[in-house]
């Protein structure tokens, strides 16, 4: 039985699977949603209820920001990642701490730390964001 739900959301469909395929196998428990840009995204958590979320900064059709609003709204204890190519700047991680995000990678993303932070996100390690 799946005990928590993880959203994974790119626009690039072979990173959506390669990080889907990294968390199935470090997280085998947890049941991975993979939404192909900001749309699919919605429509996920509208449909099931999602605990954490690791989502791609810039997509084709949107950015995180309207992905979080959905998924806050329907849990505000969802945990959020964001994994970006690009190099954050310290006014955006201001504004990512700011808008409710928990957690930033670069991409390549490094399974082991994405994993580790899903883990204490599920076992309430960190401080989500309401």
């Amino acid at each position: 039985m799946k005990t928590k739900t993880i959203l994974i959301v790119d626009d690039e469909q072979n990173l959506l699977d390669v990080i889907a395929e990294g968390l199935i196998e470090a997280l085998p428990d947890s049941e991975i949603i993979k939404a192909l840009g900001v749309e699919q995204a919605k429509a996920a958590a509208t449909a099931t209820p999602i605990d954490i979320v690791v989502c791609d900064y810039y997509m084709q059709d949107g950015t995180w920001r309207e992905v979080i609003a959905d998924i806050k709204r329907a849990n505000p204890k969802a945990a959020f990642a964001i994994c970006s190519g690009s190099i954050f700047e310290k006014g955006l991680l201001i504004n990512l701490v700011d808008g409710g995000v928990d957690c930033t990678f670069l991409k390549p993303v490094n399974y082991v730390a994405l994993a580790e932070f899903i883990q204490d996100a599920l076992s309430d390690k960190i401080n989500v964001a309401a």
